[in-house]
Formats: C-alpha cells, structure tokens, sequence
C-alpha cells in the first residue's frame, strides 16, 4: 500500500475512500503542517495569507497553514494587508474569521473591537460575542 494511501491517523482523511478529494485535502493539510513551514519564506506565508483573505470561502482549508505561518510574517506587513482587507467590503468577512480564529494575530483584540464598531450588523455581533468569550 502506497504511503499516501495510508489511512491518517486523528484526521478526517482517515475514513475517506481513496482517490477522494477529501483524502487528498487532508495529505495536502497534514503535510504542509508537518513539512512546509520550516521551508517557506516570507513571500510564500504572504501568498498564504492572501489567498486566504481573496477567497477563505475556498481556500478556508488554509487556516492551519496560518497558524503556524504567522510568525514568519512581519507585524508591519501583517497589519497594512489587514488595514487593505478591511477596505474592501469582499474580504471584510474573512478577515473577522481570520481575526477570530488566529489568536496570534497582532492587535487581535483592536481587530475584534474594530469590528464590533463596523458597518456589518452581522459582524458586529459576532465580534462583541468573540470579544466577551476573549
């Protein structure tokens, strides 16, 4: 039985037939977890954290990516992308979900409270909530 069709132990790829995209999604996540993030360099963290924010309904299987990429990202860099993001109505929703689950995130708290304050009435909900939970 070839490696990548190995049942993955602890993840939803496990119980998924071969060949599946479901099985392929779950290769792609837990190598990048386990191997890329040591090899990546900024400009490549900068394209993952793009992407994420041009389409996070697409590319929503990024977000572990982040977590372990954020630190190779410099706060000056992350902070202009995010001030850009919010600028535009079409990325607003990715960057409060980004902002939401990303508690590295620099200004994580401002973020939120900047939102709770926003023009989106839905996003303002659930920014206060996420702000009361911390």
């Amino acid at each position: 039985m070839a490696r990548a069709d190995r049942p993955l132990p602890l993840h939803q790829g496990r119980r998924s037939p071969r060949g599946s995209a479901t099985r392929w999604q779950a290769l792609e996540i837990v190598t990048a977890r386990r191997l890329l993030p040591p090899l990546l360099d900024r400009t490549d963290a900068g394209w993952v954290f793009d992407r994420y924010l041009s389409a996070w309904r697409d590319g929503a299987d990024l977000l572990p990516l982040l977590h372990r990429l954020l630190p190779l990202l410099p706060a000056e860099w992350v902070a202009a992308r995010l001030d850009a993001a919010m600028a535009r109505p079409a990325e607003r929703e990715s960057l409060f979900w980004l902002a939401f689950h990303l508690r590295g995130l620099p200004a994580r708290q401002a973020w939120l409270t900047r939102f709770a304050t926003g023009p989106d009435p839905a996003l303002a909900e659930q920014a206060r909530r996420a702000l009361r939970v911390g």
